[in-house]
């Protein structure tokens, strides 16, 4: 019982540190993406790179939001009030699944890449 334990624990670090590493590599593509732009329209106008700039920063913003309201409203939020709640016999609908974590994962990958996150 107890080797399943730790196998158990290793297949979801394995799984974890997967996720981590794909989101890793969205979020430095789109950051990329987003300076690259950014760089080419501002080497002719100052002021338009700033505009492509804050665009692409809200934009970036809108598909976050809307995947997260629309698509999966169980990937609000951090998740650590609903893990308590449920530890506590609180049945919420859809809080663990495969679509919430999708959701989870583009959302925060997006958000990241955002003016406010990971920057080149």
């Amino acid at each position: 019982m107890q080797a399943y334990l730790w196998i158990l624990c290793f297949v979801i670090g394995v799984i974890m540190g997967t996720v981590a590493f794909l989101m890793d590599i969205l979020v430095g593509g789109i950051v990329d993406l987003r300076w690259n732009n950014t760089q080419s329209v501002a080497r002719t106008n100052a002021g338009l790179g700033w505009l492509v700039l804050i665009l692409y920063s809200s934009l970036l913003v809108v598909i976050s939001s809307a995947l997260t309201v629309y698509v999966a409203p169980s990937a609000l939020g951090s998740g650590v009030a609903e893990a308590m709640g449920m530890l506590n016999g609180i049945a919420y609908p859809d809080y663990i699944s495969i679509k919430g974590l999708i959701v989870k994962f583009f959302g925060v990958s997006t958000l990241v890449s955002d003016i406010y996150g990971k920057n080149p």
